[in-house]
């Protein structure tokens, strides 16, 4: 990971309200990575791969993600990241992610 990324033009919607100079990886990586989980599109996204590894970005999931995602981005992020361990404690989340 760079010493300092730069956010992606496109991320800087989200953090509307902090200026660019306060909010940088990796000082501010656990903020961004919740937010962009939760509310972030593909570009959003790109910028966070590119910089913070799978590693670190699953054991945010396990560490954070239960407080800070909602059940459904939850559920999405620990299928995608291949990481059942981040979802073990919550044996009802299937039905949340597929009500229908």
């Amino acid at each position: 990971m760079p010493k300092s990324a730069p956010l992606a033009a496109t991320t800087r919607r989200l953090l509307a309200h902090y200026s660019e100079s306060t909010v940088e990886l990796p000082r501010h990586q656990a903020f961004l990575i919740g937010r962009l989980f939760e509310e972030g599109d593909t570009p959003d996204l790109r910028w966070l791969t590119k910089n913070v590894s799978e590693e670190e970005l699953s054991g945010w999931l396990r560490t954070h993600g239960g407080r800070s995602l909602s059940q459904r981005s939850l559920a999405f992020w620990a299928t995608l990241l291949r990481d059942p361990q981040a979802i073990a404690d919550r044996p009802a989340i299937n039905e949340d992610l597929w009500p229908l």
